[in-house]
């Protein structure tokens, strides 16, 4: 039987006693996790799945027909649930780099037009068709010469993603397996600058809008996902030489399966 302990209180749980009470409410743990690390929980009224993980405590408020309802209580990843709604909670402060974008979106819109947004609209079908059809390079491209038309949360997520997945199939074809095609020299600089211009941005800018193109479609959640494993090989890296070979199957598998299919 899987056992875990709560890092906050040290009590240790268990799938079948993960329930915490207190003399004011009913708190329990997530801990039944997938092999992902992760528990999916149903938001009402959308329907959409939020993903919680491991430990997150959720207060039970309710329920009927043997589900259970209820609102989280500790953040996981940045998001709360909230009485059924998803909603963004207060981060650290951001990165120099992101806040800097976001800084600057206000005035791009107000300088474009409604021929630009069009634009930016064809250019993202464009995005899409090519990231349908496994041509990562070109829908990269695409999504970055959207946002600057206008500027649009699933741009930014998506040309983050399609640009990692663009170099991740290079690697893989021209790499042979006795040496080391991509090393550590600018690896580590390059990820975290290209996460906090393109995967943060989009993630805030669809909170702050709640944008339903990727909050309501799951593209929000396997984005904050994607960027905290990145994010973490990333920190690593930037501990190792810079000889050091880049695991192009382990950035794979941290931007798992394609984001829109």
């Amino acid at each position: 039987m899987q056992r875990g302990r709560i890092p906050s209180t040290g009590q240790i749980v268990t799938p079948a006693t993960t329930v915490v009470h207190s003399t004011q409410r009913r708190t329990l743990y997530v801990n039944q996790v997938g092999g992902d690390g992760w528990m999916n929980m149903l938001a009402e009224p959308s329907g959409g799945l939020i993903p919680l993980c491991k430990y997150t405590a959720l207060e039970l408020i309710g329920g009927e027909h043997g589900r259970r309802r209820g609102r989280m209580v500790v953040a996981c990843l940045g998001f709360v649930m909230w009485c059924g709604e998803t909603r963004a909670v207060d981060r650290a402060p951001l990165p120099a780099a992101t806040q800097q974008v976001l800084d600057g979106i206000p005035a791009m819109r107000a300088q474009g037009d409604v021929e630009g947004r069009r634009y930016a609209d064809a250019l993202n079908r464009q995005g899409d068709a090519a990231y349908r059809k496994g041509r990562f390079d070109v829908a990269a491209s695409k999504y970055m010469h959207s946002y600057p038309n206008y500027p649009n949360a699933r741009a930014y997520l998506l040309a983050g993603d399609a640009h990692w997945r663009a170099v991740v199939r290079y690697q893989l074809r021209h790499s042979s397996t006795d040496a080391c095609g991509w090393n550590n020299r600018d690896f580590a600089r390059h990820m975290e600058m290209d996460l906090d211009q393109h995967a943060l941005v989009g993630q805030i800018l669809a909170e702050r809008e709640n944008d339903a193109r990727v909050m309501r479609t799951g593209l929000h959640a396997r984005s904050v996902r994607a960027t905290a494993c990145l994010r973490g090989m990333a920190r690593e890296y930037q501990a190792l030489p810079p000889q050091t070979c880049v695991d192009v199957r382990r950035v794979r598998s941290c931007l798992g399966p394609p984001l829109i299919r």
